[in-house]
């Protein structure tokens, strides 16, 4: 008797399709006696010992069953910064194609910040950023609350928080005020032949007056211009020179159609300390060059670094100023003086700060634009 081995094959019993391996049913031989039909016959083979194919099982985020480890961050520690310099965050994270996302919680003002290398008002979509690695400049002296949040593929996500403190050097004067949908605006001089709302002046008309200096340290910077209310505004120069008077004034520019009374607050720091806080009401609701000045101060730092102030406390017309001069002469009306809280402090130093950061930068604009900072 002749056996011809025809093939081996794997069939379903309805549609002749092949099968799973999980559902393999007993093979058959097909063989030949003979060459015709009558002698064939047909050998049942069993296949044995195959292995089933496990099915895949989904990730259900909600109870964690099937899912990889669940993601984790990690924020920075804590530290400090020069304000208006740049500085490096860093987060790490663990999980599948981990997303990390930064935002911030608290800030000593309102979007005193941004995720980038320098701050530029216009760029207001980077309050937020996106990255383990990404740059931070804040402009406004204080504590930031960093919030990191790390969401991996399957949209589970960690959370970490941290704080970050800008601190001063050199000189920075801040302005914030109490009344929203106002424009109050900070201005400074420096020389004595120098005169308010002139290219002399640094203010939202001139942001950065001082472009001929080749020392960029000693150059005065407007950081921030607020129009919406509230600020904050900073001017700002990292290295100051002895030689000079710098001449602190605020403007209220517009009350657009508020009506409540703002008073604004100006800070004035030397080095790391805050050496001087002045307040007073100011009306805005005439048209912007009608409205009142108030000539705040007058700050001189020596060779050591040291700074001292002097208060003018004077108020004006916009008009009246912006043709002549300013001058540290004081008023004599005493129902003209505002409210004073100068603070001592021996680190009043204009050398706190060294090193990189202490530049100053050239990216501000020179236009009086709308901004949320």
């Amino acid at each position: 008797m002749r056996l011809a081995l025809i093939g081996l094959t794997v069939v379903s019993l309805v549609g002749c399709r092949p099968v799973s391996q999980a559902a393999l049913i007993p093979a058959v031989l097909f063989g030949m006696l003979g060459d015709d039909e009558e002698s064939s016959q047909v050998l049942p083979v069993e296949v044995t010992n195959v292995a089933p194919v496990a099915r895949p099982v989904r990730c259900d985020p909600s109870t964690g069953v099937g899912c990889p480890l669940a993601p984790t961050v990690t924020c920075p520690s804590a530290f400090r910064f020069a304000a208006g310099s740049a500085t490096t965050l860093r987060a790490s994270a663990t999980g599948q194609d981990v997303r990390v996302r930064w935002s911030v919680g608290s800030s000593p003002g309102q979007h005193g910040f941004r995720f980038a290398p320098s701050f530029e008002s216009r760029e207001t979509d980077r309050v937020v950023a996106e990255g383990r690695e990404v740059p931070f400049t804040a402009v406004i002296v204080g504590d930031y609350t960093l919030r990191v949040q790390a969401v991996d593929a399957f949209g589970r996500a960690a959370h970490c928080e941290s704080t970050v403190t800008a601190i001063s050097h050199g000189l920075r004067v801040e302005l914030t005020w109490n009344t929203d949908r106002s424009d109050v605006d900070l201005h400074m001089l420096s020389g004595r032949d120098a005169r308010w709302f002139t290219a002399s002046d640094c203010y939202y008309g001139a942001r950065q007056p001082d472009q001929s200096l080749a020392n960029h340290a000693q150059r005065r910077w407007l950081d921030t211009d607020d129009v919406n209310g509230f600020g904050p505004e900073n001017i700002r120069v990292d290295a100051p020179d002895p030689a000079q008077t710098y001449r602190i004034g605020v403007h209220f520019y517009s009350a657009h159609e508020q009506r409540e009374r703002t008073t604004p607050t100006v800070l004035v720091y030397c080095g790391e300390a805050l050496r001087g806080r002045y307040t007073r009401p100011m009306s805005g609701s005439r048209g912007s060059m009608e409205n009142d000045f108030w000539e705040v101060a007058s700050v001189r730092f020596d060779a050591n670094g040291e700074c001292s102030l002097e208060e003018v406390h004077r108020t004006s017309r916009a008009s009246d100023v912006s043709n002549r001069a300013s001058t540290d002469v004081r008023s004599r009306d005493p129902r003209d003086a505002p409210t004073i809280d100068p603070v001592q402090s021996a680190r009043g130093s204009a050398a706190s700060c060294a090193g990189a950061g202490c530049e100053g930068r050239t990216d501000a604009p020179s236009a009086h634009e709308p901004s949320i900072d």
